[in-house]
């Protein structure tokens, strides 16, 4: 069930991805894109798959659950080739093969157990600081040399933040109901939320997708896996040879990401 809210995650980004990222090309600055209809279609889509991920994420592990949102490129792919009425050629599909086989031999292979641990305030400003740090740091760097790839790795990190706090915050909804809300994870879980969404599409103003859809796809599950880790007791299993298959399987989806993001299908057309 977590799987296929995940797929369905995965789809609902690939179309808000779709319209945002052909209304933010060649613009400058969010309120340049605030006066684009079909940029806020792009946002309410967004915040359908929000829903079907925080229930992906209450019962499902970080672990299993986002990198499989990296299907959402293959999903761009398919809703371009639809819109556009042009079938993907063997390179696209040569990609869409890479990313699926990849996924499923990293998750086949490591095989994500539930953790049990509940994460203390220490542990949460440990995890916070650290990936805030990271995003930071990727932010710097776009000022120097090749925008949109550190700007979509800044977004990638605090995207996979963001899941791990709307796991937390989904938790405790279905605990204590609207009393929740008033909990700090809540608002620190639309912070952090808020500030990947708009690095996000400073990524996409930046350049095209092949530069910053694979660092942004890639560091997104890196990071979650490893805050499921450390924060819930998540955990990978398999020996040595497990963790060289799993890294192999990375690689391959990674190339995949990159072939994908580079095809004419994924890049913005004006087709509205």
């Amino acid at each position: 069930m977590a799987e296929t809210l995940a797929l369905l995650t995965a789809l609902c980004y690939a179309l808000a991805a779709v319209l945002q990222h052909r209304e933010a090309v060649g613009e400058r600055g969010l309120l340049a894109l605030l006066k684009k209809p079909w940029w806020h279609v792009g946002l309410a889509i967004n915040a359908l798959g929000s829903g079907f991920q925080a229930i992906a994420l209450h019962i499902g592990e970080l672990s299993a659950v986002q990198p499989l949102l990296v299907t959402a490129i293959v999903f761009s792919l398919l809703t371009n080739a639809l819109m556009r009425r042009e079938w993907p050629g063997a390179a696209e599909w040569l990609g869409v093969a890479a990313v699926s086989l990849g996924l499923t031999v990293f998750l086949s292979a490591t095989r994500p157990t539930p953790g049990t641990h509940v994460p203390t305030a220490a542990e949460w400003a440990t995890a916070i600081s650290a990936t805030c740090a990271s995003a930071a740091g990727c932010v710097l760097l776009a000022r120097l040399r090749w925008p949109a790839s550190f700007l979509g790795a800044a977004a990638g990190i605090l995207f996979g933040l963001s899941a791990a706090l709307i796991k937390a915050t989904a938790d405790l909804v279905a605990v204590q109901g609207a009393a929740a809300l008033l909990s700090w994870i809540p608002v620190a879980m639309a912070a952090i939320t808020l500030a990947a969404f708009y690095m996000l599409q400073r990524a996409f103003q930046g350049g095209d997708l092949v530069s910053s859809w694979p660092t942004l796809n890639a560091l997104d599950p890196f990071c979650a896996t490893l805050l499921g880790m450390y924060l819930y007791g998540e955990r990978l299993q398999g020996g040595p040879q497990t963790v060289a298959l799993a890294l192999a399987a990375v690689a391959v989806t990674i190339w995949g990401l990159i072939r994908l993001a580079g095809s004419p299908l994924v890049e913005p057309k004006e087709v509205l």
